[in-house]
């Protein structure tokens, strides 16, 4: 269903049959073929929009534009996810910048601002067994470049029944731009248009929404103090890789086994004071809608046990995610570490 403008679709079921596409591809069904059955309802409007489909084993249907106001149900797996017009989304998205001028060869750095009303969420770079990641797509002045979003950690979110990884309330994606070496002019323009999909009882789809930021052009780069400290906290909450901490991990059947190991006896740390414990799937190898078992032994290693997910990569190396102890991973250390555990 590629939507194909104000084309009139039946209120009829049609079949929907994804092949063998990678996770987060186009179609994002995790390399597994995929059948899909969608009721189509009509109603008479000027509203257009885009979604996606949803269902258990990831992200399972790719990114279409739809006219004629019409009202989509998803039923995958016995879940039915109404998807609402795009000019109805309850996502609050800012495009907010951290400085109030550039300068020529300066890296900046741009947010897409995020404010979720109560009971809604969006997803993580990536969501688990359901969702779709935000996404921007880049129109910037010449010689402009435009780097990854910086994720900031997630948390578990619900979609319908099933856990998936996201955001809720407030929250910032950072995205850093490096400026051309000569800029000419007063000013720059920079445009992005951003996809994402909000979610509470129902699912907002939006799809490539138009933002902008006009900055002047000055000799430095100057911070922007209302916007700064929205850039910091959200730095704070993006996970970087710890030395103090190794792991490694193996798999079984259907379970993964990742133990993690304070390198040295100044970095272990009791059951109490790491806290609530919690693994964040970066590829989705490890399923998000099952319970994690986690122990912290006497040496101060941690065994996890995950619940293995048929929609993760076919053959991994290692085993990508982002973990949280809620007391710290260290004295006064990050709530969030970056893992690649090796098989």
């Amino acid at each position: 269903l590629d939507g194909g403008g104000d084309r009139d679709f039946p209120g009829e079921f049609l079949e929907i049959r994804d092949g063998d596409r990678a996770h987060g591809g186009e179609y994002g069904s995790g390399g597994r073929s995929l059948e899909t059955r969608i009721k189509i309802q009509e109603s008479r409007g000027e509203e257009r929009g885009g979604g996606v489909l949803l269902g258990k084993g990831g992200l399972l249907g790719r990114e279409f534009g739809y006219g004629c106001g019409m009202r989509i149900l998803a039923m995958l797996g016995g879940l039915v996810l109404p998807v609402v017009a795009a000019e109805k989304n309850p996502l609050e998205l800012r495009l907010i910048s951290e400085v109030i001028s550039v300068s020529p060869g300066a890296t900046i750095h741009l947010g897409l601002h995020l404010k979720h009303p109560e009971g809604f969420h969006s997803y993580w770079k990536h969501p688990g067994i359901v969702g779709l990641a935000t996404s921007v797509k880049w129109s910037l002045p010449d010689g402009f470049e435009a780097g990854e979003i910086q994720w900031p950690a997630p948390e578990p979110v619900k979609m319908a029944s099933y856990t998936a990884q996201g955001y809720h309330g407030e929250t910032l994606l950072i995205v850093p731009v490096k400026a051309a070496e000569t800029l000419d002019g007063e000013t720059v323009t920079l445009e992005a248009k951003v996809s994402w999909m909000c979610c509470g009882k129902a699912c907002s789809p939006a799809h490539d929404v138009p933002f902008s930021v006009t900055l002047p052009v000055a000799e430095v780069s100057e911070i922007d103090p209302q916007t700064a400290p929205l850039f910091e906290a959200s730095r704070a909450r993006v996970a970087k890789p710890d030395e103090r901490w190794q792991a490694k991990a193996k798999r079984a059947g259907d379970q993964i086994f990742l133990d993690m190991r304070p390198r040295n006896a100044s970095a272990k740390r009791s059951a109490e004071a790491l806290g609530e414990l919690r693994f964040f799937t970066m590829d989705g190898q490890v399923n998000s809608d099952e319970a994690q078992q986690v122990e912290v032994q006497d040496d101060g290693s941690i065994r996890w046990v995950f619940a293995w997910s048929e929609y993760g990569p076919e053959a991994p190396s290692t085993l990508p995610g982002v973990v949280k102890a809620s007391g710290g991973w260290a004295e006064g250390g990050p709530e969030f570490i970056e893992i690649s555990a090796d098989y």
